[in-house]
Order: C-alpha cells, then sequence, then structure tokens
C-alpha cells in the first residue's frame, strides 16, 4: 500500500487468503486495508475472522478498536482498548486510546492519558501465546501481568513519541491552550527524530495553520510517507477536510473515490 496502488494491493491480500485462510496474519492487514479505503463493515468482519482464528493475540484487538476509531465509532473503540488496558498498556495502544479521547471531543481526559506516566509490563506467558481478552480465561492460563516479573519500568509516553505528541497538541489546541500546543510545535520542528509530515499536519491544522498543513502533506506526498494512506479516516483531519487542497490530494492518492 506504500505505493498507493490500492487495486493491486486488495489483489495481493485476497490471494494471500485464499492461499492460507486460517492464517489471522493475512486477514489482519487485511482488515487495515480495508478501514483505510473507508470500507469499515468489510474491515470488522475481516478483523472478526482474524480474532476467531487467534483469540488470544492482543494484535487483533488493537486492530478492531483502530478500525473503530477510524469509523468514528469513539465509543465503541473505547470498549475495546478498555478491555486492552486491564493487562497494562503498551504505547501503541496508550496513543490512539488518547487520540480516540480527542476525536470524541474529551480533550481533558487525552491529556491526562499522554501526560500521566505509564506502566510498561509483559504478561505471564510467552509473547507469541498473547493474551485472552476474557479476564477470567486469561488468570486462569497464568496470563495476568506480575509485579517485577520484567523491567515494569516507568516512561513518560508523551516526552517519547512524536505521534504522540501531535494528538496531545491537538488536544491542547482544542482546548484553546496554544501556547501550549504551539510548544508541542516547536519540539516536533526542531527534534532530530522523525516526524511524519502526515501526522505533523494534523497539528498545523488543529492551530488553524492551514497553508503550513498542507505543505507538510506535500512533503509526505513527495517522501511517500506511509502514513499517509490514513488521510481519508483519521480524525484529526477534520480541520482540513472542507479545504479543496484536501479533496485534490487524496484523489492524487487513489481515496478520493472512497469519500
Amino acid at each position: 500500500m506504500h505505493q498507493w496502488d490500492f487495486v493491486a494491493a486488495e489483489g495481493e491480500f485476497r490471494r494471500a487468503i485464499e492461499l492460507s485462510p486460517s492464517d489471522p496474519v493475512s486477514r489482519d492487514y487485511y482488515a487495515r486495508y480495508l478501514s483505510v479505503t473507508q470500507r469499515p463493515i468489510e474491515a470488522l468482519a475481516e478483523i472478526k475472522r482474524a480474532r476467531d482464528l487467534d483469540k488470544r493475540n492482543p494484535k487483533y484487538a488493537l486492530t478492531e478498536a483502530l478500525i473503530l476509531f477510524e469509523s468514528q465509532r469513539y465509543d465503541d473503540a473505547e470498549e475495546v482498548f478498555s478491555m486492552l488496558g486491564r493487562f497494562g498498556e503498551d504505547p501503541v495502544t496508550g496513543v490512539y486510546r488518547g487520540a480516540n479521547y480527542a476525536a470524541n471531543g474529551r480533550y481533558k481526559k487525552a491529556i491526562r492519558k499522554y501526560t500521566e506516566p505509564k506502566k510498561r509490563s509483559r504478561f505471564v506467558g510467552s509473547s507469541s501465546e498473547g493474551f485472552s481478552l476474557n479476564p477470567f480465561a486469561a488468570k486462569k492460563r497464568g496470563w495476568i501481568p506480575k509485579p517485577n516479573i520484567y523491567d515494569y519500568e516507568y516512561f513518560d509516553l508523551w516526552s517519547n513519541d512524536t505521534t504522540t505528541l501531535v494528538y496531545l497538541g491537538l488536544a491542547y489546541a482544542k482546548l484553546g491552550e496554544s501556547e501550549k500546543s504551539k510548544k508541542i510545535l516547536s519540539k516536533l520542528e526542531s527534534t532530530r527524530k522523525y516526524v511524519s509530515p502526515s501526522k505533523l499536519a494534523i497539528l498545523y491544522g488543529a492551530l488553524g495553520e492551514k497553508d503550513k498543513a498542507f505543505q507538510s502533506l506535500e512533503r509526505a506526498y513527495n517522501d511517500k510517507d506511509f502514513q499517509l494512506i490514513h488521510l481519508g479516516v483519521d480524525p484529526g483531519y477534520k480541520d482540513l477536510k472542507a479545504d479543496p487542497r484536501f479533496l485534490d490530494l487524496l484523489e492524487r492518492i487513489g481515496l478520493r473515490k472512497k469519500l
């Protein structure tokens, strides 16, 4: 999909599933494809098949939560994020749970999610086994996190991940705390870490800097930034969607017809 040939990509996904229908990984990737091409009903059906094939792996539940987030079913997404959070929250889950709060207008909760230190944990049982989202089944199988079996170190999620900073800055901007948002923007503009220009455009848009947002999106287009495939579904782009340049870019990527 990174070449934005969505027709060819779908053919490859379907072929992979045809060759190995019991492989949940192929179905997981196909569900993500269906989500970014704005086919959420099909995406949810496909990820359900993946989860049925591997009930103990949390990554398929995370994919379901992301599909719900991208289809603006924020309460349903939060329900899945909440189930995942019972077992310890990994950084990716934390980032998009906060983004889901912000998309749902719960900006203060998003800020708390990003600014409060989090614990990183591992489950008892191998990483390949994963865990069941049923807490009773998980406990029975020994997949409840226990103190001190892993590093369990505290880490400041918001200060270490650039995508987190984008959504944190968006939440501040929406609350009218523009100085805090601009401070985050300055950090992102000056960091030596890679910052997706697609994601950075979200923060420019939240601050009302539309020209800079579209300059960043053009850079993403020229660089073939993989994150650009989420342009049509990420709620963070809400401030830019009414601009003709947004629809033009979607058309160039090959996603406008899906709107």
